[in-house]
């Protein structure tokens, strides 16, 4: 036979109209359709089961599927704008997001939820990197520098500036985060009351006119008497511990 079905090769009708060919024809062409419809549950089966793959059997079918999505038809839009409400509702994600990036340049906090831009040169890029405080001070060329615990002894000395004050009236309450060793320019009459830490600080005092000095707030006061003299010059030894407070004078003229 020739004259067939062009997908399932089925028999066709005899061209010639021939009953007897066109009988056995038919036979044959019922016989395929019935072959091909037994094969059908098999492959439909298959064709699931290949569907489903690994799911297990509460998600096995487009029901379950279909409940477990919220049997929601718009599904994508509804997960669009659900992704797109996230980032709003973090303040420090949505200032990030609206910085433009550039070079040599790191987000900081203003405020809160509140970021800007500074800049970072390649050498605070190595400072940030450096694994520990020795190879920080390394890079930064104090190598031979170290923070040092309690109970060090200090060889060798030390160097420090003198911090300048000029009193004219009111009170003078040194403060040690100004150093230690300071110098007083008296110019006129004041006050001078212990400092608000514990601390040990000497303060060199100077009237550059006649002008007095009065201590008071201290526990103790020793020494000679303030000369109040124009020009007069004076050593001033303070010491101040938890509880209680000294002050020292020793006139030099």
């Amino acid at each position: 036979m020739t004259d067939v079905t062009a997908n399932r090769a089925l028999p066709l009708p005899h061209p010639n109209n021939n009953a007897a060919e066109d009988a056995m024809r038919l036979r044959t062409a019922l016989g395929m359709i019935d072959a091909a419809l037994a094969e059908m549950p098999g492959l439909v089966t298959l064709a699931i089961e290949a569907l489903v793959g690994q799911a297990p059997e509460t998600l096995d079918t487009l029901a379950e599927i279909a409940a477990a999505l919220g049997n929601d038809p718009n599904l994508a839009a509804t997960l669009t704008a659900q992704i797109a409400a996230k980032q709003p509702a973090n303040a420090n994600l949505t200032a990030l997001a609206g910085l433009a990036g550039e070079e040599n340049k790191a987000p900081y906090f203003t405020a809160a939820g509140a970021l800007a831009l500074m800049t970072i040169s390649s050498k605070g890029r190595e400072l940030i990197a450096c694994a520990d405080a020795a190879a920080m001070r390394s890079l930064l060329g104090t190598a031979a520098f170290a923070l040092l615990a309690g109970h060090q002894t200090l060889t060798g000395g030390f160097e420090a500036d003198s911090y300048a004050v000029a009193m004219n009236g009111g009170t003078l309450t040194p403060d040690p985060k100004n150093g230690n060793l300071q110098h007083v320019v008296n110019q006129g009459a004041h006050t001078l009351t212990p400092p608000t830490k514990p601390c040990t600080m000497i303060l060199e005092y100077w009237n550059q006119t006649a002008a007095g000095l009065t201590a008071s707030g201290f526990s103790k006061v020793t020494g000679a008497a303030f000369n109040s003299g124009a020009e007069a010059s004076h050593i001033l030894y303070v010491t101040r511990t938890k509880n209680f407070s000294h002050l020292h004078i020793v006139a030099l003229s």
